[in-house]
């Protein structure tokens, strides 16, 4: 009763608040890149380590990091441990060297402890670093990571914050005083930098705070250097995205639904893969080159992934490897149920999910846990010569556009540890 509650009024906030739902962006529901095995566990948790190695300035000398909940009691598994590590030497989540950040640490100098920590109303994948620089600044940073690699940070230095780093983001260390936020938004406003979002914290009236800014556009690193020696700013760090050309305003924002998504391809005589891909490029501020240029990407990740699947690997826990090639072998010999496709399909699937289970460079769709779906259906087509590469791709846009509509209308990520089921 009380799920059922909650999703009926998910769904009213939907249909009466349009504008304020939370939007998963196309290539956030294709995506991201990473080293399995999870998109929560690993990607999430290696975007956590490189954030606070952005705050922080420099790759620390030492590094204490605490787990708390599912981090953890399943981290080690999924290799939580080495992802917060490779962030913290600035390695992004699809960097193959990932799972041999112990030893890339050990040559960087960089000393670090990996321990539980209890924490009290905290998200189960959270993390707390406590980060030390070459001139002995330290920095406390305290992040979740909410599924799908996307990350959200909770608290900078003991003050409340919250942002994912997945906009380009300023963040303001500053004395509480007057003025100070009014000469950082008239600097941004001289630069024609518009604010998407701002939030302001403070640990007390007149004390520390933190402004957090997520913009529109690129933060110039000179613009940066400016605030820096204002009056009452005690440090400032730039968190820039890749900057896209903008493309021209206008046209609808994603679909809430299928039937929203089919009524726009009819009315504008277009297929639907065009019309996923005109939403999105009104919402991301992408051109269609670029939007295009991305997402073969993906496809050319996908089938290095499944090109490069080697059998006689195994997993860190040794449960996982080879069960693809058995597949292959069963049906060349004949003891496979179904027709050559239903065959490759199973193969496929297996290839990409091993990989991920052996941290190997997969794409998650939208989570690592589902990265061998789209694989699977697609690159028995492509090999077989039915689709093409424009094909396949117009084909991961309409895969994209429905991964949308459900994000808008459930939750792709799971935290069981939240669930309370009545008796």
């Amino acid at each position: 009763y009380e799920i059922s509650e909650c999703l009926v009024g998910s769904e009213m906030c939907i249909r009466d608040r349009r504008k304020d739902v939370h939007r998963m962006r196309l290539f956030d529901v294709l995506g991201p890149i990473m080293i399995g095995p999870s998109s929560s566990h690993t990607a999430g948790a290696a975007r956590i380590g490189y954030t606070a190695q952005k705050l922080l300035g420099e790759i620390p000398v030492q590094a204490d990091i605490g787990l708390y909940g599912s981090f953890a009691t399943t981290g080690k598994g999924h290799g939580t441990d080495r992802a917060l590590v490779a962030g913290l030497l600035g390695l992004r989540p699809d960097d193959p060297r990932l799972p041999d950040s112990f030893a890339l640490a050990e040559e960087a100098g960089m000393k670090f402890t990996i321990h539980p920590v209890e924490l009290r109303a905290a998200h189960p994948n959270t993390a707390v670093l406590t980060l030390k620089s070459k001139a002995g600044r330290i920095l406390v940073l305290k992040a979740a990571s909410v599924g799908g690699g996307r990350i959200r940070v909770t608290e900078i230095d003991g003050v409340p914050a919250d942002f994912g780093g997945d906009s380009n983001t300023l963040i303001i260390h500053n004395e509480d005083t007057p003025g100070c936020i009014a000469e950082v938004t008239m600097s941004l406003a001289q630069r024609r930098i518009n604010i998407a979002s701002m939030q302001v914290f403070r640990a007390a009236t007149g004390g520390y705070a933190v402004m957090v800014l997520e913009c529109d556009s690129h933060i110039p690193h000179v613009l940066e250097q400016q605030m820096a020696v204002m009056p009452g700013i005690r440090k400032v760090t730039c968190l820039n995205i890749d900057e896209p050309e903008e493309c021209e305003e206008g046209g609808e924002v994603s679909f809430l639904s299928c039937e929203e998504m089919l009524a726009a391809a009819r009315s504008q005589n277009i297929s639907l893969s065009e019309a996923i891909l005109r939403s999105d490029l009104a919402e991301s501020r992408l051109t269609e080159a670029h939007s295009r240029e991305m997402m073969h990407h993906l496809w050319q990740v996908m089938q290095a992934t499944s090109r490069d699947y080697d059998p006689a690997q195994r997993s860190r826990s040794g449960l996982s490897g080879g069960d693809a090639a058995k597949v292959e072998q069963a049906h060349q010999e004949g003891k496979s149920l179904g027709g050559d496709y239903l065959a490759a399909v199973t193969a496929e699937a297996l290839k990409t999910a091993e990989c991920n289970a052996c941290m190997k460079r997969i794409v998650a769709a939208p989570t690592a846990g589902s990265c061998g779906v789209l694989p699977a259906v697609l690159l028995p087509l492509a090999r077989s010569g039915e689709a093409d590469e424009e094909s396949i791709c117009d084909a991961l846009y309409v895969a994209a556009g429905f991964g949308q509509v459900i994000a808008a209308r459930a939750t792709l990520a799971v935290s069981y540890t939240h669930l309370t089921l009545p008796t």
